[in-house]
């Protein structure tokens, strides 16, 4: 889970892994609340109300206080969701007309909208972001206010009448195969398919996805694929897991290439990760006492 707070607004991004026996609660601050599920299924039970929320959802209410929101995960899956916060304080400076729409109250204060693509497709572009410092807080709080003018567009043509005015920024398909394609890299790491071959499997070809990869994970699928590769190495050597060894073979590389590799990529050696068996049992004798 990552917070980014810019002029007000907060923007958290959300990426878990759930197993289907997951249950847990938060405590969400009052504010205008804007969430997009990217990928996933989850319940959640607030005010007594039981709610499922699946992929391409978006949702909006009101919280005038502090409330707690239990959540219990429905499947094995993997949830991706981006949730906006505007404090009640901010509301008129930062939204100004929009604020009421963006508001709901009464005998709805809660909405929500099934394959609501044009918001999916942006939250899929801030979870993606590559960027890093101030430049990741200016785009993410962009995005947000995106999501935000998106969500009062379709609350007011709802409650006009109206058709929604505003069009799919892009092409919400393609972004979703581009994260899609993601998935399929991190949950085969061992055998890592080709470009051609991961682009027929997610529907585009070689040459688009690779250009997808760039605007969204700013690098190529190569690049992406062995750095993955390298951040799971680590996570195994820092628990003791595996060997040096085991790790370079793991990842690809012969044990020589993977620690300059690794070296440049995390500023030490695979050695000075590596938790030995006899420092796991010395924290782990700590922890108890």
């Amino acid at each position: 889970m990552e917070t980014v707070a810019f002029d007000g607004l907060e923007a958290t991004l959300a990426r878990l892994t759930l197993t289907g026996r997951e249950r847990w609660q938060t405590l969400m601050a009052s504010g205008v609340w804007c969430g997009v599920i990217a990928e996933g299924t989850i319940a959640t039970v607030r005010a007594r109300r039981d709610d499922t929320w699946r992929a391409r959802t978006t949702i909006n209410c009101l919280l005038d206080d502090v409330q707690p929101v239990d959540h219990r995960s429905l499947e094995p899956c993997q949830l991706s969701a981006v949730f906006i916060r505007v404090p009640c304080e901010r509301l008129e400076t930062l939204l100004g007309a929009a604020a009421g729409s963006l508001s709901p109250r009464g005998s709805a204060p809660l909405r929500s909208w099934h394959d609501h693509r044009a918001a999916t497709a942006i939250a899929w572009q801030m979870l993606g972001c590559p960027l890093s410092g101030p430049a990741r807080g200016l785009y993410l709080s962009a995005k947000s206010l995106e999501i935000l003018s998106l969500v009062s567009d379709r609350a007011l043509a709802e409650a006009l009448d109206q058709p929604v005015s505003i069009p799919p920024p892009g092409n919400a398909s393609e972004v979703e195969r581009a994260h899609a394609a993601r998935a399929i890299l991190l949950t085969e790491l061992a055998d890592v398919p080709t470009v051609p071959e991961l682009g027929r499997r997610v529907g585009l070809n070689a040459r688009r996805l690779s250009e997808l990869f760039k605007i969204h994970f700013g690098t190529t699928v190569y690049a992406y694929a062995k750095g993955a590769r390298l951040d799971h190495a680590k996570q195994m050597l820092e628990s003791g897991a595996i060997t040096v060894a085991q790790a370079a073979y793991g990842s690809g590389y012969n044990p020589a290439h993977f620690s300059a590799e690794f070296r440049k990529r995390f500023g030490c050696s695979p050695s000075a990760c590596r938790v030995s068996r006899a420092q796991r049992a010395d924290n782990a004798q700590k922890r108890l006492q």
